[in-house]
């Protein structure tokens, strides 16, 4: 019987890729239009899956690197560089601010409670200090940040010198969230993310193999603050507006109810705690690759 449902897989998969991309020629401009800001957290959601799920992160802070994708998008954007750059420090911004802080966080062995404490509030004091920015003296170029009423007329994403209309965004963040779908579990699946997920289950074991848990966690960490920096932009360019409300918790949860749904058991492995909690699946314990220098 599984053999026969793992048959059928490879066709729900190309079933349900064909209704995502069709609706968009079978719904009217406003369901659309709403559709569209569900795929777009659901690429956030994808990276609290990998950070949370596959590594074992307790982090809150998916928001931040959301709210840096948005921001870096519509400062850049709105000074005139074009889609290219602006969705290029979109993902390079949220790079620089994973890599800095999960230096800190992993590398000083800071413990999962107390890093989910220290990510949720650096959302909450990101949150608050963009509020208090408000006033022609906080300027980035030409942009106005804007304070609490954030920065109003972000343009749309161009490509090929085009400006993208509503059904385009779609397709756009469709196809990206395919793409991301793909990778992520191409990484699960990799070398890299079954020593990943074998850190998550017994982080202690793992190192004594030779692997580098500080390490592998700040990597997933830093891909993940990339995946939410892009969904970021994606969602400055559906809305044509960025305010603080892209930096607190409120974000997080909304993606969290997202992964629930576009991330199943079988991209990330580490989401099926909640899955066997539910459906009283046995317990499984990744198998741990040799680490370097050590014989297979």
């Amino acid at each position: 019987m599984s053999a026969r449902i793992a048959g059928f897989k490879p066709l729900a998969w190309a079933l349900a890729v064909v209704a995502l991309f069709g609706v968009a020629w079978l719904v009217d401009l406003a369901t659309l239009v709403t559709l569209n800001v569900y795929v777009i957290l659901s690429i956030l959601a994808l990276s609290m899956a990998l950070v949370w799920g596959v590594a074992g992160i307790f982090s809150f802070g998916q928001s931040v690197f959301f709210g840096l994708g948005a921001y870096a998008y519509a400062v850049l954007a709105l000074n005139g560089q074009g889609s290219a750059i602006a969705l290029g420090a979109a993902l390079l911004l949220p790079v620089a601010g994973a890599a800095l802080m999960g230096y800190f966080l992993f590398y000083g062995r800071i413990s999962d409670v107390y890093l989910g404490v220290i990510t949720l509030t650096a959302s909450l004091i990101l949150f608050h200090l963009v509020n208090t920015v408000s006033g022609s003296d906080f300027r980035l170029g030409a942009v106005a940040l804007g304070g609490y009423n954030g920065i109003p007329g972000v343009p749309p994403i161009a490509l090929f010198g085009q400006e993208l209309d509503f059904a385009q965004l779609y397709l756009l963040s469709a196809a990206l969230l395919v793409l991301v779908y793909a990778g992520l579990k191409g990484l699960v699946r990799s070398r890299f993310g079954q020593v990943v997920a074998a850190i998550r289950e017994h982080a202690l074991r793992a190192e004594l193999l030779g692997y580098d848990a500080r390490a592998h966690k700040l990597g997933v960490f830093v891909i993940g603050a990339a995946i939410a920096g892009l969904a970021g932009a994606l969602h400055a360019a559906w809305g044509g507006f960025v305010g603080p409300d892209v930096l607190p918790t409120w974000c997080w949860a909304r993606s969290s109810c997202c992964a629930c749904c576009c991330c199943p058991r079988a991209c990330c492995p580490g989401c099926a705690s909640a899955y066997r909690a539910a459906t009283g699946a046995p317990h499984e314990r990744p198998g741990i690759p040799a680490g370097p220098g050590h014989p297979h």
